[in-house]
């Protein structure tokens, strides 16, 4: 601690300003230096063999000189996806009444649709649990085989 002190008492003030005057004139010779800055480019200015086609941001005049819109909030996606959605409310409106009498008719005329659809399903549905199973018992087989082996391994380790 004695030597921290000591070393203290010996720094002058005039070491001190040469010091922070020294580091001022690097800060100010790098910030005023008139020789080739670093300046933003883009990709074909970067790499040759990328074209300026490549260049997606054009000069719009907004902020930066470019575009004030957000592209990946392009209304016009927006937009059609909102005419989608009310053509799909107004089918469902014309399919959905409030009329029992025609309500019940709709389900006796899509009645055969609906049952080979039903069909269908049951069909798959059944053809994929088959599948399953003897996968499933596949899996066993291998399972277990591979527990005996490793038994007998294990068994004739303990025995030497």
């Amino acid at each position: 601690m004695k030597t921290v002190i000591t070393w203290l008492k010996n720094i002058r003030l005039r070491q001190i300003v040469t010091v922070c005057m020294a580091g001022v004139l690097m800060f100010i010779g790098t910030a005023c230096q008139s020789g080739p800055s670093v300046l933003a480019k883009t990709a074909d200015e970067v790499r040759e063999e990328v074209s300026e086609q490549a260049v997606t941001s054009k000069v719009e005049g907004g902020m930066n000189q470019f575009s004030d819109t957000d592209p990946r909030q392009n209304p016009t996606p927006a937009e059609a996806k909102a005419k989608n959605l009310v053509k799909s409310a107004e089918r469902n409106l014309t399919n959905r009444t409030g009329n029992p009498a025609e309500a019940g008719k709709r389900v006796v005329e899509d009645a055969p649709k609906n049952a080979v659809k039903i069909g269908d399903e049951a069909q798959r549905a059944a053809e994929k649990m088959g599948e399953n199973a003897k996968a499933g018992a596949e899996r066993v087989k291998e399972n277990t085989e591979k527990l005996v082996d490793k038994t007998k391994r294990e068994t004739e380790k303990a025995l030497d």
